[in-house]
């Protein structure tokens, strides 16, 4: 006999996210223009360089260098070789370098408006994806987070050493440059900040710097990619799902309700289907199936389609997966 074909048409309904990541272009995709040379994070999206240090921006959309070349690309880039973490861009800036005549302290950060103020005495999570550049001599600790209510810039001189509320710092150094470091915090808000700054807010003595290579290309600096940048209500927990594909409803208490296995997931809407395309459950957040259908009839042995569908924590995007559940009793 053969197996009825499986023909499924999918209604998504889409829920509003409203515990999302306040910060907008978190992984810098969005671009005013494509860059085509060093330096040009003024090309990126509403991120906005506060001081005048010189924060660069990379994006795939440069195209592929030759051997030798340098420019904003991506994997290849005037700074190092490495992919996206999420996407096809990313941010860099240096959290050190060495001072020289004109310069007593050499800084680079990075800043954007929040989609909200925060509010008073609530809890914030904060995390983000750093990744060492290939081309320097050093890697650092200090990289953090302050926040203001009002913005704050200065660009009276370059490199400067901004003076600012810090509200979360990564306190060991970071020397990966082959693959993205997660870091994060969480903080309690006094309320109304509006605007977040990255960098690293603390002096050369307080900054814990060491050699890994000589290099002249970068020089005696530290240097990280930065990508992915989350702030939120919700823990920075890596989104994971687990389908499992066995479920045995027969009333011993073991296995008798269906679950995904799941974390960092928002929104979260499962639909069970059988082999014709019937819908049989439909659910949302930790709800279950119990192995019945809809108007609560028990439902037969057999192979059913699982279908999920949820809001990303970190990334405020809907994503969908999907797979198989063998119903045995």
């Amino acid at each position: 006999m053969n197996n009825p074909v499986l023909y499924i048409i999918f209604v998504i309904i889409m829920n509003v996210c409203y515990a999302q990541n306040l910060v907008p272009n978190h992984s810098f995709e969005d671009t005013v223009s494509c860059p085509i040379g060093t330096a040009q994070f003024n090309t990126v999206d509403v991120w906005f360089n506060p001081t005048s240090g010189s924060p660069d921006y990379y994006n795939r959309c440069f195209g592929e260098l030759p051997p030798g070349a340098v420019g904003p690309g991506i994997p290849a880039n005037d700074w190092g070789y490495q992919e996206a973490q999420d996407g096809d861009a990313y941010a860099g800036l240096l959290t050190y370098a060495i001072p020289d005549i004109n310069h007593s302290i050499f800084r680079e950060y990075i800043a954007i408006e929040l989609t909200d103020e925060l509010d008073l005495d609530k809890e914030y999570y904060w995390c983000m994806y750093v990744s060492l550049t290939d081309s320097v001599e050093y890697y650092s600790n200090n990289i953090g987070i302050a926040l203001t209510k009002e913005l704050v810039t200065d660009y009276s001189i370059p490199y400067v050493l901004l003076d600012l509320p810090v509200y979360g710092n990564w306190e060991s150094p970071v020397s990966d440059y082959v693959n993205w470091t997660k870091i994060g915090g969480v903080f309690t808000a006094e309320g109304n900040e509006k605007f977040l700054y990255i960098g690293n807010f603390f002096s050369d003595d307080e900054t814990e710097l060491v050699k890994f290579q000589d290099n002249d290309r970068g020089g005696p600096s530290a240097a990280y990619f930065i990508d992915n940048v989350y702030l939120g209500i919700h823990p920075c927990i890596e989104p994971s799902l687990e389908i499992p594909n066995v479920f045995t409803p027969n009333g011993d208490g073991i296995n008798d309700l269906y679950r995904t296995k799941d974390e960092g997931l928002l929104n979260k809407e499962m639909t069970i289907l059988n082999r014709w395309g019937n819908v049989v459950f439909e659910g949302k957040g930790i709800e279950g199936w119990d192995g019945t259908t809809q108007d609560g009839k028990e439902c037969i042995e057999g192979v059913y389609f699982v279908k999920v569908t949820y809001t990303n924590l970190l990334n405020n995007e809907k994503e969908t997966k999907t797979g198989y559940v063998h119903l045995m009793r």
